[in-house]
């Protein structure tokens, strides 16, 4: 399964991987130019031993070009929009959605096009990230990223839309679709809140986190709702 994964099973341990060899190559300082240069080597040498038969270490290679280049783009975005107002950034934020807005249905028609939607897509996304660290609903937002692993490890998606989904359709009787998306976020992101508090108060914390003794030494206790 490791060498050989079935289907599309090679992502998570090849994205592994190719994280590790980018992280390695920055660790030895080398300038952006040098590992993307190393990256298009490394994606020839993969189709090289495409014959291996070591089908991981083959998706790994060919990967890491498109990692090492995104990894680096963002950098050097969120490099520059710490630079400048919240007032710019949102506004170059904007300009970014709006081209990919208007790009976008060409996409279907030309494989190039996504070489632009993509830098435009993460630069949209890094920026209006950056407006919102500066913002108060950073406060609210690192509430829920401390907490990320509970919301994940708790969460049902299939429950929660279909719970969202009676509640418009039968108690409020609409079937509009912003409701239900805001009512599927919310149901998804407070409920496990909610859980994680009411086992804290209950004592079952190691629903969430393990029982040892490093645990409670490096923390302070078993694990609680922290105050944003």
């Amino acid at each position: 399964m490791f060498y050989q994964p079935y289907g599309q099973f090679w992502f998570l341990p090849a994205l592994f991987l190719a994280d590790v060899l980018f992280l390695g190559l920055q660790h030895l300082r080398l300038p952006p130019q040098t590992i993307l240069a190393l990256g298009l080597f490394i994606a020839a040498l993969g189709s090289w031993i495409t014959a291996s038969g070591f089908q991981l270490v083959v998706k790994t290679f060919q990967s890491f070009p498109y990692l090492a280049a995104g990894a680096l783009f963002s950098q050097w975005v969120i490099d520059r929009g710490e630079k400048v107002r919240t007032r710019v950034a949102l506004a170059l934020a904007l300009a970014c959605y709006a081209v990919v807005k208007v790009v976008s249905p060409f996409s279907l028609h030309s494989h190039w096009v996504n070489w632009l939607l993509t830098p435009m897509g993460t630069s949209a996304a890094l920026l209006i990230t950056l407006c919102l660290a500066r913002s108060m609903a950073v406060v609210p937002l690192a509430f829920l990223g401390r907490h990320s692993l509970e919301i994940l490890v708790t969460r049902d998606p299939h429950s929660r839309t279909a719970g969202a989904r009676w509640l418009f359709v039968s108690v409020v009787g609409t079937k509009a679709m912003i409701p239900h998306l805001l009512g599927g976020t919310i149901g998804g992101l407070l409920v496990p809140v909610l859980l994680v508090w009411a086992t804290s108060r209950l004592h079952f914390d190691f629903l969430f986190r393990p029982a040892l003794p490093f645990v409670s030494e490096r923390s302070g206790g078993p694990l609680q709702l922290r105050n944003a």
